[in-house]
């Protein structure tokens, strides 16, 4: 019995000692101690082993073909040399994988056609690439290819080309490359920490393909765009453009994050084209053209910087947000342009007027323009006349060439706005041309023009400021018009003059129905208070005309024309 159970337990102990054993362990076949060539070693291993390559004085002039599965190819005692030049075939790659799951890390590639690799799970890194070599530097086909702290310098093509998906890209170098710097087609890529510069004939990153990330990466002195994205969900955080003979990014695809980035010395700063995309907190200066331009539905512009650009941000499309930009130093044109006037749909032909949406839900808020271009306005709203629902308030504008706030709009909130110092002789403070707006607590100082400027029928404006303007402080055109506790003063012409037109005229807008209450007008150097003959009143009372003047609902008084 005790024979027995000593057998029994000594077999049980033997298949346990068996299945802690697991798989045989990987062979590590070293070149030149065990092999005199890199292509011996290849060809001897088998799945799951290293070939080690020892540096050595002279390089391994050898082209690599690997078609083994999961092997690792890696240099050991410093960074071994492949010289890849073939006399005959100048561009065979230094390794032409054809398997799944090789690793080559941590050599240095001269001459030849670089690193290609067509099939999945290719990871290179460490890897260093000098002299002329006459094609792509890495070459991946397959999905899984991961790029990581590599150096690329003389890379006759691109220096990183994959095509497959979620691809990574992490802590590369890229310099003096004859095409692309990086080019993925592929969905899910991680491009994160890289550098380029001097990407002659292309892009720094050209990307097409949706679910990326794009992060802490540098591209500088690029023929073409430093950053040339296409598709949907990208997201492109914290990187630096600069010195770019095109745009420092160009985007097309539906919601984008754009975000933490900076550009500067760009054609475009940001040329973003789709729908639900949102550029937020990034830095744009020295555009040639616009440093922020924005061209879909529902996108959002949220606390840049803008400075020394053609045009600061212009966004087209319908239901935009701009909000707490600050805005400086706009050569020629506007700090802030929004056109909501058409619903965008890419690829498809411009909507007739009957179809044209209107502007609903736009928010442009708490901006900071200084300095606006020659001529041109420091936040210029252009939407349809049927917009309703928007929003522009708490904008301060200051310094511009044109008029500060030049505002196409009707059935709009415009409130707690200020313009001051803007625009040359005839340039308003404050102009808006639509119908139906309330137009509240905006204060307008010191402009070329009018303080405000409002033409159209039915807006109210109530409780706004305008003092020493070049012009009348306000100066209103239209029927069914309300004025309702505003203040002006010291303007260099009337105080506040409402203007009326033979229905027959240019401008028809007789000045029928007008409301005027309890406003005040003082110092101006013309007539405080002033109305054209035309006018007739629904309401006027309760009006504090400092010099005598009224605007005298009869049509006999001082304010009359």
């Amino acid at each position: 019995m005790r024979r027995i159970r000593k057998s029994v337990l000594g077999l049980v102990l033997a298949v346990g000692m068996l299945a802690f054993a697991g798989p045989a362990q990987a062979d590590t076949l070293e070149v030149p101690k065990d092999f005199n060539s890199i292509q011996a070693a290849v060809d001897a291993a088998s799945p799951g082993d290293v070939v080690a390559i020892s540096k050595r004085k002279r390089p391994y002039d050898e082209n690599v073909q690997v078609t083994t599965n999961n092997l690792q190819i890696k240099g050991v005692d410093g960074k071994p040399v492949i010289d890849a030049h073939d006399i005959v075939q100048g561009n065979l790659p230094a390794f032409d994988v054809i398997a799944n799951g090789v690793a080559i890390r941590n050599v240095e590639i001269h001459h030849g056609g670089g690193i290609s690799c067509v099939g999945a799970d290719c990871a290179f890194s460490k890897l260093r690439f000098r002299g002329k070599n006459s094609d792509d530097c890495v070459s991946i086909t397959g999905n899984r290819g991961t790029v990581t702290s590599s150096v690329f310098a003389g890379c006759d093509q691109n220096a990183v080309d994959i095509q497959g998906n979620d691809g990574v890209i992490r802590s590369n170098k890229a310099d003096l490359i004859d095409s692309d710097c990086f080019t993925v087609t592929g969905e899910g890529l991680t491009f994160e920490d890289n550098s380029a510069a001097r990407c002659e004939d292309g892009n720094g990153l050209r990307l097409d393909g949706d679910d990326a990330l794009v992060r802490g990466s540098t591209v500088k002195n690029t023929d073409n765009e430093s950053f040339r994205l296409t598709g949907d969900d990208l997201r492109v955080k914290n990187n630096r453009a600069m010195e770019t003979d095109s745009d420092c990014y160009e985007i097309d695809g539906d919601d984008a994050q754009f975000t933490g980035n900076s550009a500067d010395i760009c054609d475009n700063g940001l040329e973003l084209n789709g729908n639900g995309a949102r550029a937020v907190k990034n830095e744009m200066s020295h555009g040639d053209q616009t440093c922020l331009r924005m061209t879909g539905n529902n996108a959002v512009a949220h606390r840049n910087t803008i400075d020394a650009c053609y045009r600061g941000i212009d966004i087209s499309g319908q239901d935009p947000v701009a909000t707490e930009n600050t805005i400086d130093r706009i050569f020629v044109d506007d700090g802030i342009s929004i056109n909501c006037n058409f619903p965008f749909v890419e690829g498809e032909p411009e909507p007739l007027p009957e179809d044209i949406a209107d502007c609903n839900d736009a928010y442009i808020a708490s901006n900071l323009i200084k300095q606006s271009g020659d001529d041109d306005q420091g936040i210029s709203v252009f939407t349809d006349d049927d917009t309703s629902g928007l929003e522009i308030r708490d904008n301060v504008v200051r310094g511009g060439l044109g008029e500060g706030l030049r505002l196409s709009v009707s059935d709009s909130l415009i409130v707690g706005n200020r313009a001051s110092d803007n625009g040359s002789e005839e340039e308003a403070g404050i102009d808006i041309f639509g119908s139906g707006n309330t137009i509240a607590r905006n204060v307008s100082n010191e402009n070329g023009g009018e303080g405000f400027f409002v033409n159209g029928d039915e807006n109210e404006l109530r409780q706004n400021k305008a003092s020493a303007n070049f012009q009348d402080g306000i100066r209103i055109e239209g029927n069914a018009n309300s004025l309702i506790a505003n203040e002006t003063g010291l303007n260099l012409a009337e105080g506040i003059e409402i203007r009326g037109y033979p229905p027959e005229g240019e401008f028809p807008g007789a000045g029928l129905d007008t409301i005027a209450v309890d406003n005040i007008s003082a110092g101006n150097e013309q007539v405080d208070c002033a109305a054209d003959p035309l006018v007739t009143f629904a309401q006027e009372e309760g009006n504090v005309c400092a010099d005598g003047s009224d605007f005298d609902e009869a049509g006999s008084g001082i304010g009359r024309r």
